[in-house]
């Protein structure tokens, strides 16, 4: 079962969604702004109304970074994506609390710097070609 909540903050509505595959809760998706859970989890989705356990946890950590007392969470996690996509999220982690970071800073740390600048190269390629 996947339950979640809304949760207002500064950069807008987040949904938590935590799942309870395997007898242990984890989780497994935050969405952003009303985004479609349905597009990113399978399976009965409810309402958290009185959210517990580590929905519950979400929220105060989510809370407390926000307020600027939290820096490393700490609650249990399983996102659901491809290899690539678990790689991705796996850089972004590694970004510093309080630090900034680019798409073409973080793809180079993802599949390297020569790998973007011959996609780059070809698309200016193709554009010419146009």
């Amino acid at each position: 079962m996947i339950t979640f909540t809304n949760l207002e903050t500064p950069v807008g509505t987040l949904t938590p969604y935590v799942s309870s595959e395997g007898g242990s809760e984890r989780l497994v998706a935050i969405l952003w702004n009303g985004e479609p859970a349905h597009r990113y989890l399978e399976g009965a989705v409810t309402a958290g109304e009185n959210a517990g356990g580590v929905l519950r946890s979400v929220i105060e950590e989510l809370r407390a970074y926000f307020d600027g007392d939290l820096q490393h969470f700490s609650v249990p996690i399983a996102p659901k994506g491809t290899d690539f996509q678990r790689a991705a999220w796996d850089a972004l982690v590694k970004i510093p609390y309080g630090e900034t970071s680019t798409y073409g800073r973080q793809a180079e740390r993802l599949i390297g710097r020569g790998i973007i600048a011959g996609v780059f190269l070809g698309v200016e390629l193709l554009m010419k070609t146009q």
